[in-house]
């Protein structure tokens, strides 16, 4: 849709939350916003292609395995871990990734509500 100059996504899992964001000018923040939510309606339907769900699964193994090459990351993972009660490492983690089906991520998208939307921008 060319709407914006960068876009993603991130699970906070303690909180629940997941956040989307995007770098839009603020002419298409409705239509950035309809499209965002279009999107988590589109994934509540089923309408996830196998590329979709292996890449995003990919990403997000990639991320658990690059955590083992950076002490910074790991003692965030793992202080996190500890505070939250939650003793699973890395590994343990990332084998719940990949065995995540399509109809557990359909029903996490039926359960999600949208929470707050909001602008940043600059002075004027």
């Amino acid at each position: 849709m060319s709407l914006c100059y960068h876009v993603s996504s991130a699970a906070a899992e303690k909180k629940r939350l997941l956040i989307a964001s995007a770098g839009i000018e603020f002419r298409d923040f409705e239509k950035t916003r309809d499209a965002v939510i279009a999107q988590l309606d589109a994934i509540a339907r089923g309408d996830i292609s196998r590329d979709e769900l292996d890449h995003s699964r990919s990403a997000v193994l990639s991320a658990l395995k690059s955590m083992e090459d950076s002490q910074t990351r790991l003692e965030g993972f793992y202080s996190g871990q500890i505070i939250s009660g939650d003793l699973r490492t890395p590994a343990e983690k990332a084998a719940e990734v990949a065995s995540v089906t399509k109809e557990q991520i359909v029903e996490a998208a039926r359960c999600a509500r949208l929470d707050t939307v909001y602008f940043l921008r600059g002075v004027q």
